[in-house]
């Protein structure tokens, strides 16, 4: 509830300072409106996350057998750090190496014509970049050069 309140009230003052009080009031709902439903998919995807941190809880809870607790034992249930330990990164792992970032890069670039790459082939077309850019720089000096020496032979025979 909160973004939709925040994103209605940043709506409507950018929208009634760029476009007029006319189209604040439709800028401001429509802002609202995805505000809100993005908070509400966020939430919604936590919410599962807990329910299946619930389930491998309670999964953990039922390998162990009743009647061999203890009255005053209790399961040893898997801390809440437990159960990120799986989603914890390993040491040097950068960001975006987790399965589910994989999984929603997936989704969102099977229609486009994004390919990922690896760092050496990335440094690889930066110096490619490279090299272009200072070549075009360079034959945009022979044209400055020309034209200078152009515009001055002109002026000495004028």
């Amino acid at each position: 509830m909160g973004a939709g309140c925040a994103a209605y009230t940043i709506g409507q003052r950018l929208t009634y300072s760029s476009g007029g009080p006319r189209t604040a009031l439709p800028a401001a709902i429509t802002s609202a409106l995805i505000a809100t439903l993005g908070q509400l998919a966020v939430n919604e995807v936590r919410a599962q996350r807990l329910e299946m941190l619930a389930r491998k809880a309670k999964a953990a809870q039922s390998t162990q057998p009743a009647s061999e607790l203890a009255a005053d034992e209790l399961p040893d249930l898997p801390s809440v750090s437990d159960a990120l330990s799986d989603t914890a990164k390993p040491a040097g792992a950068k960001r975006g190496d987790s399965p589910l970032t994989q999984r929603m890069l997936e989704k969102l670039t099977a229609g486009l014509p994004i390919k990922k790459i690896t760092d050496e082939e990335y440094l690889a077309t930066m110096e490619k970049r490279k090299r272009d850019i200072a070549k075009r720089l360079k034959e945009i000096d022979r044209e400055q050069l020309a034209l200078f020496e152009r515009s001055t032979d002109e002026e000495h025979k004028a």
